[in-house]
C-alpha cells in the first residue's frame, strides 16, 4: 500500500511539475514573509514545568515572596576589609547600577547600602527603631568607619549581605520573568566590573540572569561557527560530487527548509532561545543528508540510463519511501518532546518538528523537480571515490561472511548491554557545582563557586507556609516548630543556613534585653510576637521588608534554607528531608507547601525531565516501529530497524553516563532527537537491500550491492555532517553546545556504522521474508556483478 501511494505521489508530482514548483515557491515566499516576526530572546518562565505542583506553588506565592530569578554580585577585597570609604562607595555604585538594569524588581534589591538593610535598636522607652546601616554620605574618618563596621557586623546583614570576615559584600537582585535584554545586561555588568575592579577588588556575578547574559554574549560566536560548518560541508560536497548540481542543489534544499522552519516559528510567534539553536542546526544538517542521498542516486541512475527524466523518476520512486519514513521519524522524535510541560521544550517540539517535516517538500519533492527541469549534466559518469568503494567492498564481504556477521552482531550486543546498564543509572539533574551550560573555568562558574564558598550557598529551598486565618504566622507553636525544622534540614551537609520568622523575632527580643544572646528567643505568646513584628515593620522605610518572612496579614509565610549547589543529589535529598519532616509534624491551621526557590524549581524540573525522558524515548521507538512496519507491511521489518536503532541510540546514554553529565533540560532535547537522528541512514540501506534482492534473488548479493551504493551516500553524509558539527566542540565557549555537538557526532557515527555493518549482518543472519516481495526478473549480469561486489571507481 505504501509503495502504491509513493508511486501515485511521484507520478502526479512529475506530471504537474510546474504547478508543484509554483506552489512550493509560493509557500517559500509565504514562510519567508512570516520569518520576519522571529525574535531571539529568553524567558525565565520558559524553563519551568508549569504543570508541576512546585511551580504552581511558586507562581501562586511569588507576587508576595519574590522571584527565583535572582542575580548575586559579590565584591571581594584581597587585603583588609570592605569598611573603607572607597569600597563602601563601590558597593553603593554597584547597587545603584543594578537598580537601573532592564527587568529588575526594584523592591527586591538588597545590599548593605540599600534601604532594606537596617540597624535595629531599642530605645529607653521600649520602642524598636530601624535606621539605614549606611548613612547617606559614606564616612571618611577611621572612627566613623569603625562604627559602621560594628553596626553591619551586628545586624541581620551579617553572614547574608556581608561575609563573616568582613572582606566581601554581596548585592542581590530579583528580576521579573518577562522578556529581558540579556545582551544589554551582559554589557552593563561588564562595564560595572571594569569600573569597580582594581588591584585590591574583584567582582563576581552569578545567578540565573547572569547565566542567561553569558549565553547571549557567546551567541556572537555562532556566526563564526556556522560559517566554518557551512564551509566544511561545501568543501565536502565539492570533493565528493565534483559537479555543480551535486553542490548547489543540496544547499538550495537546505536553504528552503530553513526558510520554512523560521517562517513557521514566526507564524507561531514563538521566541527563539539561544539554548536550543543546536536543534535547528541539526535538523538543517539532516536536510543536507537527504539531499545528498537523492543526488547520489540520481547520478547513479543517470549513468545507467543516460536519460535525466528516467533518472529522476527512478530516484524518486526508490528513495521517496525510505526518505519520507526517515523524515517522519526525525520529526516525530522532536514532536514527542511535547509530552513535557516545560514551555521551552514544547516550543522546540512544535517548531523544530515542522522544520524537520518540511524536508519532504524542500528535499524529496523540490530537488527531483529541479533536476527534472534543469538541463542534463554534461558529464553523466557517476564519480565514486576509490578509497570509499574499497572500504565498503571489504565491509560488504565481512558482514556477509559466516563468521564476520556474528562478530559484528556480538560487538553490537555488548555495546547495547553496556549502554543499557549506564542508562538505568543515569543521574537526573546537574552533576557538579555551577552550570553545565558553561565550562568549569568560565567566569560564571568561578563566580558561583566563590559566592557559595564565601556565603555558604546562594541556592534557596523555599517552603511556603499557608495559613487558614490571619496572624497564623505569629503562632508560638509554629515558631517553635520552624526551629526544629531548621535543625533537621541543616543536618544535610550541603545545607548551610536558613531564614525564617523565629530567627527574626529572636533577634528583636534580644534587642529589648540589651543584645543579651540569652534572650534571643521569641516571646511565648502571640501578642508579644505581634508587637515586635509590628514595630520592626513600621520602623522600616517600606512595609514590604516583612515579605522576607510573611505577608502583611501574617496569614502566609515562607521558610528558607540555603544550599551550596544545585546538584541532582543535593536537590533530591533536600526535598526528601522536607517531605519527611512535614509528614511527621502536622501543624494545625498551617499547611506546608512545597516548593520554591532555585532548589524547589530545579526539583520540579528534574521530576519533569525524568518523566519526559522515559516517555519520549518509548514514544520515539513506538513511532519508528509503527512507521516501518506499516510502510513495509511487516512486523519483522519494524523489529529489525528498531533493534538497529536502539543499538546505535544507546551511545547517547553511554556517553552521558561516562561523562557524568546527567540528564537535564539541556541534554533532554538532544538525547530525544538522537534516537531518531540516523534512522534514515538505516532505512536507506534496508530499502536498498529489499529492492536489490527483488532484482538479484540473493540475500548476500543484495546486501553487498546495497552497501556499495546506498552505503556510499550514507558514508559520505555521515562523515560530512560529523566534520561539520565538530568545530562546535573546539570553537564554542558554551560547554553545552560543545558537548552536545560531540554527542551528536557520536550518534551520527554510530548510526552510520549500524547502517553499513549491523543492518547487513542482521539481514544476512535472519534473511527476512519481507524483502522477497515484488521480485523482479533476475538480471544475470547484475547478479554476477553484485555477487562479486563489483563497483566502478574513479
Amino acid at each position: 500500500m505504501a509503495e502504491h501511494l509513493v508511486n501515485l505521489i511521484v507520478r502526479l508530482t512529475l506530471k504537474h511539475r510546474w504547478v508543484v514548483l509554483a506552489l512550493l515557491a509560493a509557500l517559500t515566499l509565504f514562510f519567508a514573509w512570516q520569518a520576519r516576526a522571529v525574535r531571539m530572546y529568553s524567558k525565565f518562565s520558559d524553563l519551568l514545568p508549569q504543570a508541576h505542583p512546585y511551580v504552581a506553588a511558586y507562581n501562586h506565592f511569588r507576587e508576595i515572596f519574590g522571584t527565583a530569578n535572582v542575580m548575586t554580585v559579590e565584591l571581594q577585597i584581597k587585603h583588609g576589609d570592605i569598611f573603607t570609604n572607597k569600597t563602601l562607595n563601590k558597593i553603593r555604585y554597584v547597587h545603584r547600577q543594578i537598580d537601573l538594569l532592564d527587568g529588575v524588581d526594584h523592591n527586591l534589591i538588597n545590599s548593605i547600602t540599600g534601604t532594606n538593610a537596617r540597624k535595629v535598636v531599642a530605645t529607653s522607652g521600649g520602642l524598636i527603631i530601624s535606621r539605614p546601616l549606611l548613612p547617606d554620605e559614606i564616612p571618611t574618618s577611621a572612627a566613623d568607619l569603625e562604627r559602621v563596621k560594628y553596626d553591619v557586623m551586628h545586624s541581620l546583614a551579617y553572614g547574608v549581605l556581608v561575609s563573616p570576615d568582613g572582606t566581601s559584600a554581596v548585592i542581590t537582585a530579583g528580576f521579573n520573568e518577562g522578556q529581558i535584554d540579556y545582551g544589554e545586561m551582559h554589557r552593563r555588568l561588564a562595564e560595572i566590573k571594569r569600573t569597580v575592579e582594581d588591584d585590591n577588588t574583584v567582582m563576581y556575578a552569578t545567578g540565573e540572569p547572569v547565566l542567561k547574559a553569558w549565553c547571549w554574549y557567546y551567541k556572537g560566536e555562532l556566526a563564526e561557527i556556522f560559517g566554518v560548518t557551512g564551509l566544511f560541508i561545501l568543501f565536502s560536497l565539492v570533493l565528493y560530487f565534483r559537479r555543480a548540481y551535486g553542490v548547489i542543489l543540496p544547499i538550495v534544499g537546505a536553504a528552503a527548509q530553513v526558510i520554512w522552519g523560521l517562517g513557521f516559528l514566526g507564524l507561531l510567534r514563538f521566541n527563539l532561545d539561544v539554548l536550543v539553536l543546536v536543534i535547528p542546526l541539526l535538523v538543517t544538517a539532516r536536510a543536507a543528508s537527504h539531499g545528498v542521498q537523492l543526488l547520489e542516486r540520481y547520478f547513479e541512475e543517470l549513468e545507467r540510463t543516460g536519460d535525466r527524466h528516467q533518472a529522476v523518476r527512478h530516484s524518486m520512486d526508490e528513495l521517496f519511501l525510505p526518505g519520507a519514513i526517515g523524515i517522519l521519524a526525525d520529526a516525530a522524535g522532536i514532536l514527542v518532546l511535547a509530552v513535557a510541560t516545560i514551555p521551552l521544550v514544547r516550543k522546540v517540539a512544535f517548531f523544530a518538528s515542522f522544520w524537520g517535516f518540511s524536508n519532504i517538500f524542500t528535499i524529496l519533492i523540490l530537488l527531483p523537480l529541479l533536476l527534472d527541469v534543469l538541463p542534463t549534466p554534461v558529464v553523466t559518469r557517476h564519480y565514486v571515490p576509490h578509497w570509499m568503494a574499497s572500504a565498503l567492498h571489504w565491509v560488504g564481504e565481512t558482514c556477509t561472511s559466516r563468521r564476520g556477521r556474528w562478530v559484528v552482531f556480538g560487538i553490537a550486543a555488548v555495546v547495547v548491554a553496556f549502554g543499557l546498564q549506564q542508562a538505568v543509572k543515569l543521574p537526573i539533574g546537574y552533576t557538579e557545582p555551577g552550570s553545565p551550560l558553561l565550562w568549569q573555568d568560565s567566569d560564571f562558574n568561578v563566580s558561583s563557586r566563590h559566592v557559595n564558598r564565601t556565603y555558604g550557598g546562594s541556592n534557596e529551598l523555599v517552603v511556603y507556609l499557608q495559613g487558614d486565618r490571619p496572624n497564623a504566622m505569629k503562632d508560638p507553636a509554629l515558631l517553635a516548630l520552624l526551629d526544629n525544622f531548621s535543625h533537621y534540614m541543616l543536618a544535610q551537609p550541603q545545607a548551610t543556613d536558613s531564614r525564617y520568622t523565629t530567627t527574626l523575632v529572636g533577634r528583636l527580643n534580644s534587642l529589648f534585653h540589651y543584645n543579651d544572646p540569652v534572650w534571643q528567643l521569641p516571646p511565648r505568646d502571640l501578642k508579644g510576637i505581634g508587637q515586635m513584628l509590628f514595630m520592626y515593620q513600621s520602623s522600616a522605610p517600606s512595609p514590604t521588608i516583612i515579605f522576607q518572612y510573611m505577608d502583611y496579614r501574617a496569614r502566609d509565610g515562607q521558610f528558607v534554607v540555603f544550599y551550596k549547589d544545585l546538584e541532582g543529589t543535593t536537590v533530591m535529598e533536600a526535598l526528601a528531608r522536607a517531605k519527611r519532616f512535614i509528614a511527621t509534624h502536622p501543624m494545625p491551621h498551617v499547611k506546608f507547601v512545597l516548593a520554591g526557590g532555585s532548589i524547589g524549581l530545579t526539583a520540579a524540573l528534574n521530576d519533569e525531565i525524568a518523566y519526559s525522558d522515559r516517555v519520549s524515548t518509548l514514544l520515539i521507538m513506538g513511532v519508528v516501529f509503527t512507521l516501518v512496519a506499516l510502510s513495509y507491511a511487516s512486523l519483522t521489518a519494524g523489529a529489525m530497524v528498531l533493534m538497529t536503532l536502539v543499538a546505535a541510540g544507546v551511545v547517547s546514554f553511554l556517553y552521558i553516563g561516562l561523562k557524568g553529565v546527567g540528564i537535564n533540560i539541556n541534554t533532554l532535547p538532544v538525547t530525544a532527537v538522537g534516537m531518531g537522528i540516523g534512522v534514515d541512514y538505516i532505512l536507506y540501506v534496508v530499502d536498498r537491500i529489499k529492492r536489490e534482492y527483488g532484482r538479484l534473488h540473493d540475500y548476500d548479493a543484495a546486501i553487498k550491492r546495497a552497501i556499495n551504493t546506498s552505503g556510499m551516500a550514507v558514508t559520505f553524509t555521515a562523515t560530512t555532517l560529523v566534520g561539520g558539527v565538530m568545530p562546535w566542540y573546539w570553537m564554542s565557549s558554551l560547554r553545552f553546545s560543545a558537548e552536545m555537538a560531540l554527542l551528536l557526532a557520536l550518534l551520527m557515527l554510530t548510526h552510520w556504522l549500524a547502517a553499513i555493518t549491523l543492518v547487513p549482518s542482521i539481514f544476512s543472519i535472519v534473511r527476512p521474508s519481507f524483502v522477497a516481495r515484488d521480485i523482479e526478473p533476475l538480471d544475470a549480469l547484475e547478479a554476477s556483478e553484485a555477487t562479486k561486489g563489483s563497483v566502478r571507481v574513479a
